[in-house]
This record gives C-alpha cells, sequence and structure tokens, in this order.
C-alpha cells in the first residue's frame, strides 16, 4: 500500500524527527485504526507532509 522508509540528511534534525516521527504514527495508524478512521488519518497525514515540506511519501487512497 505505501511504504514508511525514510531517508534523511539530517541537515535539519526537527524536520528529520518530523519525518521518522509521522512515519511511526503512520505504522500505529494501520495496526490500530478502522477503515474510516484510517480515512481521516490519510487526509492529515497527507495535509502535514505538504506542510511541512517533508519526504514521507503520500498516502494514495482510491
Amino acid at each position: 500500500m505505501f511504504t514508511t522508509k525514510i531517508i534523511t540528511d539530517l541537515k535539519d534534525p526537527k524536520k528529520a524527527f518530523d519525518e521518522i516521527a509521522l512515519a511511526r504514527c503512520c505504522v500505529m495508524a494501520t495496526e490500530s485504526l478502522n477503515p474510516e478512521e484510517f480515512d481521516f488519518f490519510i487526509k492529515a497525514h497527507n495535509v502535514l507532509i505538504e506542510r511541512r515540506k517533508l519526504q514521507n511519501d503520500k498516502i494514495n487512497y482510491d
């Protein structure tokens, strides 16, 4: 479905931490949320990537 692999250069430690934390949240969400809740998580996840300019992959859903 999606990958949580993060390769960071650590030039910006705060941004690197945000990328790792968001990837971890994504793993927890896939294991813990029901489908409706996961849909809301996907929207928040993708917005955070855009606003924070993170390198995480967006989650595509159909």
